[in-house]
């Protein structure tokens, strides 16, 4: 087991909760473009027809759902970078092939921090509920 306060630069535990549910949010937006773009294929197929024909739809709902990772990424980043990189990846999400990739991208920075600050990822992300507070130098109870 990992000795929390050993660890060197840990960020806060609210922080980290934060960067946990922006992680998450990052992940959903990229299990949905997948399965947004599978589903109309496979519905294109089955149907018979050429798919050029019926790419708006999925093509809208992308960039509608580029918009909404690109908002999370955006927060991950202003967490764990500067406004200036933050902005770049929030747009950077919005156009379809790109912003999955620039998604990916989030997730991974999201998971490097959560791992260096002591907190196992896995599959899914972090487990919010298992992130623990560490104990400061200041404390409350104490008066001081």
């Amino acid at each position: 087991m990992i000795d929390l306060e050993e660890i060197p630069g840990r960020r806060p535990a609210e922080e980290l909760r934060r960067l946990a549910r922006y992680q998450r949010w990052v992940m959903g937006v990229m299990l949905a473009e997948i399965a947004l773009w599978v589903g109309c294929l496979l519905f294109g197929m089955a149907r018979g027809r050429d798919l050029a024909a019926f790419s708006q739809i999925p093509l809208v709902a992308t960039v509608a759902l580029g918009c909404t990772g690109g908002i999370f990424a955006f927060l991950a980043y202003c967490t764990t970078r500067n406004a200036v990189t933050a902005l770049l990846m929030g747009v950077a999400c919005v156009p379809p092939l790109l912003g999955f990739f620039a998604l990916a991208v989030a997730n991974g920075v999201a998971t490097r921090e959560l791992q260096a600050s002591g907190v196992a990822v896995g599959v899914f992300g972090a487990d919010v509920d298992a992130i623990e507070d560490v104990p400061g130098l200041y404390d409350e109870q104490d008066g001081w």
